[in-house]
């Protein structure tokens, strides 16, 4: 593969960041304006969820394979540890999917959102496709050519926002849950969409991958995979643990005559699961839900795109530093 420059492989990274950030801050507007609070609640559920099992098929392989390429270049080691990786984020892919699907309902009720099932059972398939996407995603990072990865994110991000109109504004019209659920499946196609485009660049490889003698790279893969992956796993397993401390926290506070009637009357003309507040002084799991879907819908929706921005920056250099950090 043709080695690109670092001046362009830079350029690629940005703007596809930037576009990127900007296209999956659209696509956070749409899905908000037809969620709503109730159903931003179930998707943002879903996402916690479909993050700690993304972090379990992944792990971190990717970022070991990176770093072989980078070292090995274009010799049968480096094809040996890409077979290798592929067979096991396939098998990893599939069974993590598997799972996702199956325990859709145990993670819905414990996180107090019954809605957000059919959102889990809509992003299981996606764990597959990112586990294999980020094969081919790692082989061109260790050669250093950033142009596939950049058109698969550009085009991901925008069947993102296009699906996530088209189904959203569809099934919202029959039920909040199976709305929820149709932004979780756009989040399904542009993954399958990403990989499918990387894929296609990574066809030339496919002859040299099978054609390529068996080198002793598990080790020394799974070596440099564990600490990424535990890191991973503690970072998605604290927002899913988030996700969970907030909704029930929500669900403990006692409030007192005076601002159970300023809460209720402040938001009485935009919904009615505050109505009983005032008798009962405590949230209801309806109105629970309504508050965390506006914090994840409205609030993270502008504070997380400006630092967005400013972690593509910070990000775009690693992949390229990676096969000059090898080489020492």
């Amino acid at each position: 593969m043709k080695e690109l420059s670092y001046t362009k492989n830079t350029i690629f990274l940005i703007s596809a960041g930037i576009f990127s950030q900007i296209f999956g801050a659209v696509q956070k507007i749409v899905l908000a304006n037809y969620l709503k609070e109730e159903g931003m609640a179930a998707y943002q559920s879903a996402i916690c969820v479909y993050s700690v099992f993304l972090t379990l098929a992944v792990s971190g392989i990717p970022f070991a394979l990176t770093r072989i390429i980078s070292r090995e270049g274009d010799n049968d080691k480096a094809f040996s540890a890409l077979s290798f990786a592929l067979k096991i984020m396939c098998v990893l892919g599939a069974v993590f999917s598997l799972m996702m699907y199956l325990t859709r309902d145990f993670f819905s009720l414990a996180m107090k959102e019954s809605g957000a099932s059919l959102a889990i059972a809509a992003l299981s398939p996606s764990v597959f496709a990112v586990s294999v996407g980020a094969v081919f995603k790692s082989c061109f990072e260790g050669h250093s050519n950033m142009f596939p990865c950049s058109v698969s994110q550009v085009a991901e991000a925008l069947l993102k926002l296009i699906l996530s109109y088209l189904l959203t504004s569809f099934l919202c019209v029959f039920h909040i849950k199976y709305a929820a659920a149709g932004g979780a499946l756009a989040v399904t196609a542009g993954e399958i969409f990403a990989t499918a485009i990387l894929f296609l660049f990574f066809v030339p490889f496919i002859r040299r991958v099978k054609s390529a003698k068996k080198s002793n790279v598990r080790v020394e893969i799974l070596s440099y995979a564990l600490p990424f992956a535990l890191y991973s796993l503690t970072l998605s397993s604290l927002d899913l643990l988030e996700n969970a401390v907030i909704r029930n926290g929500l669900l403990a506070i006692r409030f007192t005559e005076g601002s159970a009637y300023r809460l209720a009357g402040e938001y009485r003309a935009y919904t009615s699961v505050f109505d009983s507040l005032c008798v009962s002084k405590r949230l209801t799991q309806a109105g629970a839900s309504w508050l965390y879907g506006a914090f994840f819908g409205y609030a993270q929706t502008v504070i997380r795109f400006f630092s967005g921005l400013l972690r593509i920056l910070c990000v775009s250099f690693f992949p390229l530093a990676a096969r000059n950090f090898a080489k020492g």
